[in-house]
């Protein structure tokens, strides 16, 4: 059996200022989408190829109203493509006597529509006589139940725990040893020499004559 040809609308906009990479971006975003869809999309895409290929839409939209007199409610982007058109060289100068090369590209863009085949709604079966009820709940399982985070108690410090006592062998408490001259326990009498001296044996007569001398 041999298919019937399906009825499609096309515009097409040729020898576009614009590098083809650039208008394939737009195309994907409405490739596959209803009219009406890619219409607001394009409305709100910020590039300048988005307002080529709007206007493509709209033009094949009423080519295919008015020449084909296809449903306009039911069309959507088939195809659409961007081919590369001819390149216009030129030159941009540089420094040293350089040039370098300006590749300024054109292309061909293309839109097909096409009407959505009429998609036939399937009939609702038949339901059961109580399938309008609603079934009985299930009974809901017991919640577990939370579990409370017990807080570390902190540990009693003993009694002496900051006195750091010295205790003989017989279990008497030393005194503290000092570490200076002022403070008692530390000087033997040997250390502080005889009286009135300072304390290196030396007296306070034995300077005087040496001064007076």
């Amino acid at each position: 059996m041999e298919e019937t040809p399906v009825a499609e609308a096309r515009a097409q906009a040729r020898f576009v200022r614009m590098s083809p990479t650039k208008v394939r971006a737009v195309l994907d975003l409405v490739r596959g989408k209803p009219v009406a869809e890619a219409e607001a999309i394009l409305q709100y895409v910020p590039r300048r190829a988005a307002r080529v290929v709007a206007k493509l839409v709209r033009a094949a939209r009423a080519n295919a109203v008015h020449n084909l007199k296809l449903d306009e409610g039911r069309l959507f982007v088939a195809r659409a493509f961007a081919d590369g058109g001819p390149m216009l060289k030129r030159i941009q100068p540089h420094m040293r006597g350089q040039a370098f090369r300006v590749r300024r590209r054109m292309a061909h863009v293309t839109v097909v529509l096409r009407e959505s085949p009429e998609e036939a709604v399937p009939a609702r079966p038949a339901q059961p006589a109580g399938a309008g009820t609603k079934a009985e709940a299930a009974p809901e399982a017991p919640a577990a139940p939370e579990r409370r985070r017990r807080r570390a108690e902190p540990k009693p410090k003993p009694a002496g725990a900051g006195a750091k006592a010295e205790q003989t062998r017989g279990g008497e408490a030393k005194p503290a040893r000092g570490r200076g001259r002022g403070q008692s326990g530390g000087a033997s009498p040997e250390a502080a020499g005889p009286a009135g001296g300072d304390g290196r044996g030396r007296s306070g007569r034995g300077r005087a004559g040496r001064k007076g001398g």
